[in-house]
């Protein structure tokens, strides 16, 4: 699937991705993980909450203790097997 436009989500419902590793230490670096939901940013509140901005994408992540956390998706990366972390 090619990406059309910048209003397309980054990520999908239950991708595995990675924490990147400079995310806020609250959101876990270099941890992987699983999208368990997604919205877009839609409002100045939201995007305030998220510390983010409107029209971006936030994530909540599942980590492998099962507790989930809602991240903007700066902080989030496509999971790659060969990388550190993962070998």
């Amino acid at each position: 699937m090619t990406k059309k436009n910048s209003d397309e989500n980054k990520f999908n419902w239950n991708e595995y991705v990675v924490v990147s590793n400079y995310a806020p230490m609250e959101f876990r670096p270099n941890e992987n993980v699983y999208i368990v939901g997604m919205e877009k940013v839609n409002n100045d509140k939201l995007a305030k909450k998220y510390n983010t901005s409107t029209g971006k994408w936030i994530y909540t992540i599942e980590f492998d203790d099962g507790s989930d956390v809602t991240i903007p998706e700066e902080y989030l990366e496509k999971y790659e097997e060969n990388t550190p972390n993962n070998a």
